[in-house]
């Protein structure tokens, strides 16, 4: 069109027109209308990089360039001061398509609807039930006008969308815990891509599992999350104090005669046996490395310190544990910071692992005693206490009523003074 590029009106035209769904989404029939204001001619001095006062001369000359052409007919616009300044035209949604060749952008539509049909062959081939309910999200948002652009941007403007996909198929494949550097190279091409990449690729990723994994808890920390996603940013291992009898290369380990404890890496929680033959009758969990350290050894107590929440391959050999004790009488306990996150993982354990388990050093009646050691919880703590379901021993009950009455936490440590 002898060589015009459009200005600043064809810009505001292009974002009425994908403002409103019943336009971009599903029509190109139709008049609309646009008013002129003050701003518009600063913003396109602004956008032009003009001399000061220059705006209004600008939008007004292009909007003659499109009376010229034929985009906007002469009756269309409200000129004023014989065609020096304009306050309201109207366009033809049949035009957009030239609209946004002038513009040189993709078309909205044209956007929504390649973004639908990757995010449908994708969601197909995903197993996962919660990647899937992400991808049927976004495929919502494509079709009902809610299209976010920044998301759009990030993955199409880019070029990332081969990237974006390849981290949600990896997502849905791992079994075993690898590590973050190895799913980086494995899905995106470099091993620092993940977690240092401006695009953002570990925090959309938490922020996706936070939203959709049935078994995220709110209380977990972002490598808690990971972790749970088979995603490790630090080595797997597990601190233990009791008698526990391992089986590695055929070779019977007492860990027992370890009294002060030991940690048993990444590759031993992977590769030892549980032995049937144990003399374990007590299991104590415990959320603290200090209140962990302190507790006494005991001839027939396992005493496990779980850092928060317990990692994937934890969760596996505890669980194996229990499955080498099961129809022994063996008491499970918990020991943890009695606030929120002290409560969710408790309720943790129970509902991954041990479903008897009790809790220890626990109660309102401890935590009054030592609550000028407290902290002021956030309100978003505070919030979910009381939400948190009522499905809780006796003793956690009485103590989260403590909590929410005092708004204060505190940490299992304290109980050391």
């Amino acid at each position: 069109m002898d060589g015009y590029r459009g200005g600043y009106i064809v810009r505001k035209i292009i974002e009425n027109y994908e403002k409103k769904k019943n336009d971009w989404n599903h029509s190109l029939e139709g008049r609309r209308s646009l008013k002129i204001h003050q701003e518009d001619f600063d913003r396109a001095e602004r956008e032009a990089g003009a001399p000061r006062g220059e705006g209004r001369d600008l939008v007004a000359r292009e909007m003659l360039e499109l009376e010229r052409l034929g985009l906007i007919p002469k009756k269309e616009v409200r000129w004023q001061n014989y065609k020096q300044d304009f306050s309201e035209f109207h366009y033809y949604n049949k035009d957009m398509p030239v609209y946004y060749k002038l513009a040189g952008k993709t078309p909205k539509y044209e956007i929504a609807a390649a973004y639908k049909h990757e995010l449908e062959k994708l969601g197909g081939a995903l197993r996962r039930q919660w990647l899937r309910d992400y991808v049927r999200d976004r495929w919502r948002e494509a079709d009902s006008g809610k299209l976010k652009a920044k998301e759009v941007s990030r993955i199409f403007g880019q070029g990332r969308k081969e990237q974006y996909f390849a981290c949600l198929k990896g997502l849905d494949e791992l079994e075993e815990p690898v590590y973050v550097q190895i799913f980086s190279s494995r899905y995106l091409g470099r091993p620092k891509i993940f977690r240092e990449d401006p695009a953002g690729f570990r925090g959309w990723v938490v922020q996706m599992a936070r939203d959709y994994h049935p078994d995220i808890d709110r209380a977990m920390d972002d490598a808690q999350v990971l972790s749970w996603l088979y995603i490790e940013e630090y080595s797997q291992q597990m601190e233990v104090k009791g008698p526990l009898r391992l089986e590695i290369k055929g070779q019977t380990v007492d860990l027992g005669k370890l009294r002060y404890g030991t940690v048993l890496n990444s590759e031993t929680l992977k590769n030892a046996r549980i032995c049937r033959e144990q003399d374990i009758r007590r299991i104590v969990t415990i959320e603290n490395r200090a209140s962990f350290v302190c507790e006494p050894f005991e001839e027939e107590t396992l005493y496990v310190f779980t850092h928060g929440f317990l990692s994937p391959k934890e969760r596996d050999f505890l669980k194996a544990l229990a499955g080498a004790l099961k129809g022994r009488t063996v008491e499970y306990l918990h020991s943890g910071d009695m606030d929120f996150g002290g409560l969710r993982i408790f309720c943790f354990i129970r509902d991954n692992l041990f479903p008897d388990v009790r809790p220890l050093h626990m109660n309102a009646e401890l935590y009054r005693r030592h609550l000028s050691s407290g902290y002021e919880m956030e309100p978003g703590a505070l919030r979910d206490l009381e939400k948190m379901s009522a499905a809780l021993p006796e003793e956690l009950e009485e103590l989260r009523q403590e909590l929410l009455k005092t708004g204060k936490g505190l940490e299992q440590e304290m109980l050391l003074i």
